[in-house]
């Protein structure tokens, strides 16, 4: 009975374990916070009332159609305080795959990536687009060339895949080196 339970646990902690492996420092969990971002959208009267559209999905786990940040319009910005301060090396961007959502036309396509350490200085650290015939979870490198390390990063979409109304923004994820392990 006791190989049971061990059994049940693990297949559990494998469940909720990261899919990718990698430290999240954007995850709200770890400590990553939502600073700031453009104004959302909502859909229908039920949703401003039960308040579904949090931007806080966005650095939580979970993909399931719905649980999502929606943002006005087919641009905006979303600016995230990190857990550490880090060297960003790459960056996840999660959407529903074509095979369990009705239109990709809300997925975000192209992205301006920023970072600052502690000011409203931002230094451009890449640009990214995400591919909806690819995979649905997208990790993209990032070329910090100088190796600067920052504490916040913003994400400018540009665009999305052909929606004038929003897009929707299920899950970024921020991976590096925190600054304490470069001692």
């Amino acid at each position: 009975m006791e190989n049971v339970q061990k059994s049940i646990d693990k297949a559990i902690a494998t469940y909720h374990q990261d899919d990718l492996n990698r430290a999240d420092f954007a995850f709200m969990f770890r400590g990553g916070q939502i600073i700031d971002h453009s104004p959302g959208y909502d859909r229908s009267l039920l949703q401003q009332l039960f308040n579904k559209n949090q931007v806080q999905a966005v650095i939580q786990p979970g993909r399931y159609v719905g649980k999502c940040w929606s943002m006005r319009g087919s641009s905006g910005s979303i600016t995230i305080r990190l857990s550490e301060i880090v060297q960003i090396d790459s960056m996840t961007i999660e959407y529903p795959s074509m095979q369990v959502i009705l239109s990709m036309k809300n997925a975000p396509k192209d992205i301006l990536v920023y970072g600052s350490l502690f000011t409203d200085h931002w230094r451009w650290i890449g640009q990214v687009q995400y591919d909806v015939q690819g995979p649905s979870i997208q990790t993209f490198p990032i070329a910090n060339q100088d190796a600067f390390y920052f504490r916040k990063v913003r994400l400018e979409i540009m665009s999305n895949w052909g929606d004038p109304t929003h897009t929707d923004i299920y899950r970024i994820r921020i991976h590096g080196k925190p600054m304490l392990s470069a001692r």
